[in-house]
């Protein structure tokens, strides 16, 4: 396997450490960039049996894999870097307004692309759109209702007992015929919300994948033929065990979605916006009084 130089002295590190084994070097002989060759590191000295499989970590966001790691890695001494900053997108006025939609509205379009393309970007099938919405930063306006930007949360700040392990991701199978792709869309437009409602739960509202990501996994997992939905139980595991043992920023980076165009509205109280390898979530408050 042909390794970047920065990668094989990275690698080459980690074999000198004490307790290195041969395990190491098949794990590093895997890893596609820094955060799986500290996962490597971390299972090869032994502190990594709260990690999921190299599979299933890499299948996570840089901030989700830095939250993963951050715990074993200090029990270790090893830094984890925090998650790279995409490049910045051109700035959006204070208030953009869409472009001009056919009568049908964005939120029924982007279906219907999706499925001409076969990648679909935000959730399909969700309520009415966006498009008459004000995209305001961290705020999104929609009438006489205000969706502000969900960040996570530290632990103080969370429901009893939702780090517990009685609190489960409880996706569901899917149940659709094989190759009906829009029975496929509307059970991962339904499991995307679950997933996006309990991650707000535990207090990851800024770690969250895209629906185009998660429509992937989904894709990945069942062509291996494992269960979707036991994955992530899995993967939510995991996480509430770290959340519970660490501080957290209530950010990872600055980016912003471009306009509202880069939103759909996933339920009465979410909207969602997607671009590039950012995911943002905006939360309906409610009224003052």
């Amino acid at each position: 396997m042909i390794k970047t130089e920065y990668a094989l002295a990275w690698r080459l590190l980690l074999c000198a450490l004490p307790g290195t084994s041969l395990a190491l070097d098949q794990c590093a002989e895997q890893a596609r960039g820094r955060y799986e060759e500290i996962y490597c590191a971390i299972k090869a000295k032994g502190e990594g049996r709260g990690l999921p499989s190299l599979e299933d970590f890499r299948r996570n966001d840089t901030r989700v894999q830095a939250l993963l790691l951050k715990r074993p890695a200090a029990r270790l001494g090893i830094d984890v870097p925090e998650p790279k900053k995409t490049r910045p997108r051109p700035p959006a006025a204070a208030v953009t307004r869409p472009k001009a939609a056919a009568k049908a509205g964005p939120a029924s379009q982007k279906p219907a692309a999706a499925a001409r393309s076969g990648r679909p970007k935000a959730a399909p099938a969700v309520a009415p759109g966006v498009g008459s919405c004000r995209f305001l930063g961290q705020v999104i306006s929609c009438g006489g209702s205000r969706y502000e930007l969900a960040l996570n949360r530290q632990n103080s700040a969370l429901a009893d007992g939702v780090l517990g392990e009685k609190n489960r991701m409880g996706l569901q199978a899917y149940t659709g015929k094989p190759g009906d792709r829009a029975a496929l869309l509307r059970y991962l437009s339904a499991s995307y919300r679950r997933y996006i409602e309990k991650m707000l739960e535990i207090g990851l509202g800024s770690a969250t994948m895209s629906f185009t990501k998660f429509y992937y996994t989904h894709q990945t997992i069942s062509q291996q033929g494992e269960d979707f939905a036991a994955r992530f139980e899995t993967m939510f595991s995991f996480l509430k065990k770290d959340k519970a043992g660490m501080s957290i920023k209530p950010r990872y980076h600055d980016q912003l979605p471009g306009s509202i165009g880069d939103c759909s509205e996933l339920s009465a109280r979410l909207i969602v916006c997607e671009a590039g390898e950012n995911n943002w979530v905006y939360v309906k408050q409610r009224p003052a009084g």
